[in-house]
Order: C-alpha cells, then sequence, then structure tokens
C-alpha cells in the first residue's frame, strides 16, 4: 500500500469488497508468518493500516481545496444530479419492468389448462365429478375473422393486440372414472334430500409457456334449479342402482342444462389469477353436465350447448417481463430494492465516527508505525514488532483525543 493514485485505491476498494477474498489472504497470511500478535490482532492492525492509507489518499483534497471554494458545476451534476436520477430508478424502475410500457416484455401464451366440475356440500366437502388436464386444442384467433367479426367490436376486446388472444377447448369427457365410495354417493345424495339444494364449483387452471412463470387458477359456483336438484337426486339414485347390477344389460345415462355456468374470456397476468370480463352476456356460457354409468364404471362429461365439444376459454394474455416471471412486485422490491436501500443507508449513516481515521489530514506517523510493524515482522524481531502495535493502538485517533 505505496501507491496512491485513483487506480490503485480503486483496485484496493475493489478488492476488499470482493467476498472472502480479504478474509482468506488474511488467515493465510497470519497462518505462515512468524508473528507475536494473535488472529484478532492481526486483523486489527491491518484494519489501522487500511484506513490510514485511505486517510492519506483523500487527505491529498485538502491541499489542493482553497478555503471557500464553491463545489464545482461538475461535481454538482456529477454526483447530485445523477445520484439523484439512480434513486428515482431505483423507485419507480420496478414499476416501469413489471408494468406493460416495458419495451422488453412479450406476450406468454397458454401451454396447459385443466378444469375441474364437482358438488359442494356445506361450503366445504367438495366431490369432484368431471375433471381434465388436458387441453383438446389450443389456438391463436388473431387470424380468425368470424371471431372478430362476432367480439371485436366488444370493449375488451377492441383494444388488444390479437396475437394475444387464444382460444382453448377442453375434451368433453372426464379424464377418469367417478372414483366415489358408496357411503359418499349416499351422503351425497341425502345432503340433497335433506337442504333440497345442489351447489357446484367449477374450477380451472392455466399454465403459460414461459418457464418460472406459476400456474394460476380461479372458480366459480353455480346453484342447480329445484327441477335440476330432484333429477340429479334421482339420477344418483339409479345410476347407483345400475352400478350394483352385473347385468351387460344394465346403463344409465342422464344429462343436466346448466344455464350461464361460467364466462368464457379470461384475462391473464404474470401473476394474479385468471379474470372472467363480467358485463358481456356474449361471454356467458351455458353447458350441459352428463352422467354416464352401467355396471363397470361411472363417469361424467361437460360440453357446451348446442355442440359435442368440451367447453372454450379465450384467454387475452397481458404483455409480461419473462426475467422476472415468479417473482411480484411487492418481492421484487423487498428483495432487491430494499437491500440497496438498506446497503445505501448503511453507507451514509455513522460517518461521524470515522471523521478521526477518514479525514486525518496527515495520517503519516501512523503508517510509519505500521510499516515499522511490517519491517519488524520480516526481520522476525518479535518483540519490536509487538511493542511497535501497542504503539500504534495509543498513536491512532480515538475518541479520547476528541
Amino acid at each position: 500500500m505505496t501507491n496512491y493514485s485513483i487506480t490503485a485505491v480503486t483496485l484496493f476498494r475493489i478488492y476488499k469488497a470482493i467476498p472472502f477474498v480479504y478474509e482468506i489472504k488474511m488467515f493465510m497470511d497470519w497462518t505462515i508468518t512468524p508473528t507475536a500478535l494473535d488472529i484478532m490482532q492481526w486483523f486489527k492492525f491491518d484494519d489501522i493500516h487500511t484506513q490510514m492509507y485511505l486517510a492519506k489518499y483523500n487527505s491529498s483534497r485538502f491541499f489542493v481545496h482553497r478555503l471557500g471554494d464553491a463545489v464545482t458545476f461538475v461535481m454538482k451534476f456529477g454526483i447530485g444530479c445523477c445520484g439523484l436520477v439512480v434513486l428515482v430508478l431505483l423507485i419507480l424502475g420496478p414499476l416501469l419492468l413489471f408494468s406493460t410500457f416495458n419495451p422488453f416484455t412479450n406476450f406468454n401464451p397458454v401451454r396447459e389448462a385443466s378444469v375441474d366440475l364437482g358438488f359442494v356440500l356445506n361450503n366445504s366437502t367438495f366431490f369432484s365429478a368431471y375433471r381434465n388436464a388436458f387441453v383438446s386444442k389450443v389456438e391463436s384467433v388473431a387470424e380468425n375473422g368470424t371471431f372478430w367479426d362476432l367480439y371485436g367490436r366488444l370493449e375488451p376486446l377492441r383494444t388488444v393486440e390479437r396475437s394475444s388472444v387464444q382460444n382453448l377447448t377442453m375434451p368433453n369427457v372426464s379424464d377418469s372414472i367417478w372414483l366415489i365410495s358408496p357411503p359418499n354417493l349416499v351422503n351425497l345424495r341425502n345432503y340433497i334430500d335433506r337442504t333440497g339444494q345442489a351447489d357446484l364449483r367449477l374450477s380451472y387452471e392455466i399454465k403459460r409457456q414461459t418457464e418460472g412463470s406459476n400456474p394460476t387458477s380461479a372458480s366459480t359456483s353455480y346453484k342447480m334449479d329445484t327441477m335440476q336438484t330432484k333429477k340429479l337426486y334421482n339420477t344418483l339414485g339409479n345410476c347407483a342402482d345400475c352400478s350394483n347390477k352385473r347385468s351387460v344389460t344394465c346403463k344409465y345415462n342422464e344429462s343436466f342444462n346448466l344455464n350461464d355456468l361460467y364466462i368464457s374470456v379470461l384475462r391473464l397476468s404474470s401473476q394474479n389469477p385468471p379474470v372472467p370480463l363480467k358485463g358481456y352476456s356474449e361471454f356467458n356460457r351455458s353447458a350441459t353436465l352428463g352422467l354416464i354409468c352401467d355396471q363397470n364404471s361411472i363417469y361424467w362429461t361437460l360440453t357446451k350447448n348446442s355442440s359435442t365439444s368440451g367447453l372454450e376459454f379465450i384467454t387475452i394474455a397481458d404483455r409480461s417481463a419473462s426475467g422476472f416471471l415468479g417473482y411480484s412486485i411487492v418481492a421484487f422490491y423487498f428483495s432487491v430494492v430494499y437491500l440497496i436501500s438498506k446497503f445505501l443507508r448503511l453507507s451514509v449513516s455513522g460517518l461521524s465516527a470515522q471523521i478521526m481515521t477518514s479525514d486525518l489530514p496527515r495520517p503519516e506517523p501512523i503508517i510509519n508505525i505500521c510499516e515499522g510493524v511490517m519491517v519488524a515482522r520480516a526481520e522476525r524481531d518479535l518483540i519490536r514488532e509487538e511493542v511497535l502495535y501497542y504503539c500504534l493502538l495509543y498513536t491512532s485517533p480515538s475518541p479520547r483525543d476528541s
């Protein structure tokens, strides 16, 4: 530490800032060098030497600055204005990164989807009926003129980019048989008979294309009318009777019309659940729930009205920054911005305690003692090393000198 140029001091600061490099060097030096100092004294000595080295570099400013000279415009602009811009960017930058105004955003299309329709008892117990985790068809409707002729005039679709809109079609048959135990089937029928109501819940989960984006899900409730509820009660009983018979000729099926079961148009964001676009009757969709049972199996079907295909969804994907998928703006603020603010606060707090070392105008006498310790150590004169070390402690600036 004999070079006091700005380049040497900058490289020294970088060396001290690299994690573990400084500590490894100190432990290695103390281990292989004959010394009378313990490891903590070794660290203290090096810290004093470092502070005096930086103090001598800082003191060079005192001798070129004339008393009463104002800070130059270049210094004001370079540190004040640029520092202020950096702070504002740190505060407002994440808002831009997570907004649609980010020029580096792109659309995150749908890759997979799943739908689950079942019965809800007492607002808690759920018996899944139709469930499918496969999508029959995922297609862009950007070039579908018929679709845009029908819906393009509506406000939610009039202002979106056509490439962000997709059409999802689910299978019309559940991907598994209805695995409900006989006691639970009895409980379901008893609940319907006792309350006179049948509540359904339609849930759907959307998975996006970009790695790191978390699946998002939403659900909607549906209440069957009285006639549909009675029909369901009788159907479950007949189906249970049929499944208990071993005759291959025993087959039974029934269907239920579910008017305005769900809203077909969903707006997708990178983090929040899918948002159905309410307030437009054109987006409301009815469906037909079917139950098919025989002596071998029981399974459900779910089709959109006047069609043999499954439910359809229209998704509108918002633009998102792919590098930040999986992180909410709140998490980003706490994990990045907050840590930077704490580091900045620590770097400008407690400066008054460093005045006696950082602003020492002439640290050369103390530097000379530090160099004397190092010379004694190199000559293996450990007595002189330890004596000079204690002289250094009494000579270094401290609060008692104030």
